[in-house]
C-alpha cells in the first residue's frame, strides 16, 4: 500500500513538470521500502513519464542502511558526505582526511552519484561546529565541485525560516552567516566566488572537473602536505586540470611532482611546452614550461586571502 500510494504522489507530480525527488530515509525499517520496492516503483513513475513523452526524472535518496543496494536504483545519495567532509567533533580536516572523504565515493563504482554539499536544511550551518569560516568553507565546497559529483550549496529551508534563507529571498548568501565574524559584511565577495567555481565547472572548457579520472598529487619530497589538497583530473580526450585547494587561511608554497605513470596518463611530453591558465582568477599563472620540466615538481603559491587553484593545462 505504501508503494502504490508513492506511485500515486510520484507520478502525479512527474505529469505536472516536477523534474525530481528527495526520499527521506529511503530504506528505513519503519517505512516498509526496501531497495526493490523502489526499483519497482521508480520504474513504473518511469514508464508513465516515457508514455507521456517526458524525461524520467532525478532520484536523490538519503540512505543509511542499504546503501550498496539503493546506489543501483537512484541517480544520487547523499551518503553521508556533509558529515565526513565538515568534520564535525573534532576532525583534523587536513589533506589525508579529504582524500579519504573523496576516496570513500568510489564505493559506488559510478553507478549513482554523492550529493557533495557541506550542510543541508536540518545539519547545522556551515560555521558551527567545524572551524570553518564562511571563506574557508567556500574553499572546501570547492573541492566536491572538482570530482564527478552532484554539488549543492544549501538544500533549502522550511517557509518562514528566520533570515530569509529559505524561498521568501532568492539572495541568500547575504543571510547565511548572521553570527560570523563580520557579520554580512563581504557577502558580495562571497557570493560572486560561489559563482565562478560553479560556472567554471560547467564550462566545457573545463570539463575535466566532471570526469571520474584523478590522481592525488604528492610533493617532489614524496609526501603529503596537510596544507595544500592537491590533485589532477583529466577527461578521455585529455582536458587537464591540476586542482589546489589551500585548506586554511595562511600563506602556502609547495612543489609537487609528476610522476610517469601520471605523465602517461594525460598525455604530458617532456619536449612540449605548456602554460597553466587558473580559470578562477582568469589569470595565466607563471610561464611556459618543458613537459620535462614540470614533471621535476610544479610549483604552487598561495597566500592566505586565496582558496584555490584550478589550473587548466
Amino acid at each position: 500500500r505504501n508503494r502504490e500510494y508513492l506511485f500515486r504522489i510520484l507520478n502525479y507530480w512527474t505529469s505536472r513538470g516536477v523534474d525530481g525527488f528527495r526520499f527521506d530515509h529511503s530504506t528505513d525499517y519503519n517505512g516498509g521500502m526496501g531497495s526493490n520496492e523502489w526499483k519497482y516503483l521508480l520504474g513504473k513513475v518511469n514508464y508513465y513519464a516515457e508514455k507521456r513523452g517526458q524525461a524520467h526524472p532525478v532520484y536523490l535518496a538519503e540512505e543509511f542502511w542499504d546503501q550498496q543496494e539503493m546506489n543501483k536504483v537512484v541517480d544520487v545519495l547523499t551518503e553521508g558526505y556533509v558529515g565526513d567532509m565538515a568534520g564535525r567533533g573534532g576532525i583534523t580536516k587536513d589533506t589525508a582526511h579529504i582524500e579519504g572523504v573523496l576516496e570513500n565515493m568510489n564505493r559506488f563504482q559510478g553507478r549513482a552519484f554523492t550529493m557533495t554539499a557541506l550542510e543541508t536544511h536540518d545539519e547545522p550551518r556551515l560555521t558551527n561546529g567545524t572551524g570553518l569560516s564562511p571563506w574557508t568553507g567556500a574553499g572546501f565546497w570547492g573541492i566536491g565541485a572538482t570530482t564527478r559529483s552532484t554539488p549543492m550549496i544549501v538544500m533549502g529551508q522550511e517557509i518562514g525560516a528566520s533570515y530569509g534563507i529559505g524561498f521568501k529571498r532568492s539572495d541568500f548568501i547575504h543571510a547565511r552567516f548572521p553570527n560570523s565574524g563580520d557579520g554580512m559584511l563581504g557577502s558580495d565577495a562571497l557570493a560572486d566566488y560561489y559563482k565562478r567555481m560553479s560556472t567554471q565547472r560547467l564550462d566545457p572548457s573545463n570539463r575535466a572537473l566532471l570526469a571520474p579520472n584523478h590522481y592525488y598529487l604528492r610533493t617532489t619530497g614524496g609526501g603529503i602536505d596537510s596544507r595544500i589538497f592537491a590533485m589532477v583530473k583529466w577527461s578521455d580526450d585529455l582536458n587537464v586540470m591540476f586542482v589546489f585547494h589551500n585548506l586554511w587561511e595562511q600563506d602556502v608554497t609547495n612543489a609537487y611532482a609528476i610522476p610517469g605513470d601520471l605523465a602517461g596518463k594525460i598525455g604530458l611530453k617532456d619536449d612540449v611546452r605548456y602554460r597553466f591558465y587558473d580559470v578562477i582568477s582568469q589569470k595565466q599563472m607563471g610561464d611556459c614550461k618543458y613537459g620535462g620540466d614540470l614533471r621535476r615538481g610544479v610549483y604552487v603559491g598561495m597566500n592566505a586571502g586565496t582558496r584555490a587553484q584550478w589550473l587548466r593545462l
